[in-house]
This record gives C-alpha cells, structure tokens and sequence, in this order.
C-alpha cells in the first residue's frame, strides 16, 4: 500500500537537488489544488513541502531524513500564540488529507459533509479545550481533520 514516507525532510529543513525542483516545479503548475497548498498571506495552509516529498518519490528520487543536521528557524513570537498555534493546526490538519489524496493516499473514507460540525462539536466534549491551550489546539486540529474528511469526493465514504 501507498503511504507516506515515515521519516522524510518537511519544512524549513527541506533541501532539494536543482533537478527534482524542477521537476517538481513543472508539475505542480499544471494543478491549482497543488499549487494552492502554501502558505499565501494569512492563509495558514501547507503541505508543499510534503507534496514535494510525495512528488520525487514518485518520480524515482530517493529522500533522506539526516537528524545530525541542525537548523535553526527564527520565528517571531507571535507564531506561538494559541490563537495562531490553533489556526496553523487546524490548516495543516486539513491540507494533509488533501496532500495525500492527491497523490492517491487515502488511509480513511471520506465523511459526509452533513457530519463535520456534529463531529466537530462531539470533539469539543472529548477535547475539553476550555481546559489548557494545547487542547484548545488539538480541537482545532481535529476540526481541521474533519474539514478535509468532508471534502474528499469520488469514494465511498463513512456513515
């Protein structure tokens, strides 16, 4: 079966061979679902980064995960708000399931759009996110979850 790679770069410690980027480059513009999964403004999305692993992976390129290797990423403090930490769960959660149906990798069935906000407020209750910041930003990312759930089309889907 299909799956994404358990260990592969993501991020701002993603480094790629001129070639696969530009392999990458020229088919990413052919779809405006691909090109829509970065980060644009305010919108939060992502998931390029994973579109790209999934993309010369199946292009024949290998990738490597190389933990002795260090970054630092300078982020503003602002970045680690709750409020901002929540929202950035939320989209991530929702272009992950997009990333991976694109590339045919669907290890859940689609829900029925009627169901994601009865989802969203049976979740609340299991959350708890009036309890500490980091439930709050789990709830956000399983609604973001259910968002992407809703939106998948052409399969069967979960009742």
């Amino acid at each position: 079966m299909k799956q994404y790679p358990d260990f592969s770069p993501i991020g701002a410690g993603l480094v790629l061979r001129r070639e696969a980027a530009e392999f990458y480059a020229q088919q990413v513009t052919e779809s405006q679902t691909r090109l829509a999964l970065g980060r644009t403004g305010k919108k939060l999305i992502s998931g390029e980064d994973n579109d790209i692993v999934l993309t010369v992976l199946e292009a024949g390129w290998g990738v490597g995960y190389f933990p002795q290797l260090q970054l630092t990423h300078l982020i503003p403090s602002s970045r680690l708000s709750k409020n901002y930490l929540a929202k950035l769960n939320r989209a991530m959660s929702r272009s992950w399931i997009q990333v991976l149906d694109t590339h045919k990798i669907r290890p859940w069935l689609k829900i029925p759009r009627w169901t994601v906000l009865p989802r969203k407020i049976k979740a609340f209750f299991r959350y708890k996110p009036w309890k500490d910041p980091a439930s709050y930003i789990r709830w956000q990312g399983a609604c973001g979850t259910f968002e992407g759930l809703g939106e998948l089309t052409n399969h069967k889907s979960v009742n």
